[in-house]
């Protein structure tokens, strides 16, 4: 579940970024300034604040990456008996 989580966020970032880089053109021209002056700050900022966004949201709606959501979770004995009994109807 992380693991669908974390390439969905990173989709979401991809598309977010190329979206920025369109809609922010008029700062090209300021783009030396900014950087030399607030260029760390700016990247460690926007890496946690967006990244830690996207991936509590994704993952407060499971039912988006999951396909067996609402399934009840077995003990690990049930879990065993469970895999024994699917392991011998292929057999059969």
């Amino acid at each position: 579940m992380i693991a669908n989580a974390l390439i969905l966020t990173i989709a979401i970032l991809l598309a977010l970024g190329f979206w920025l880089m369109g809609e922010l053109k008029f700062f090209i021209p300021y783009k030396a300034v900014l950087l030399q002056q607030y260029g760390t700050a700016l990247l460690a900022f926007r890496r946690c604040a967006v990244f830690e966004r996207v991936c509590s949201r994704i993952c407060r709606q499971p039912q988006i990456l999951s396909q067996g959501y609402g399934q009840e979770t077995l003990s690990p004995r049930q879990t065993a008996t469970h895999r024994a009994r699917r392991t011998a109807r292929t057999f059969d």
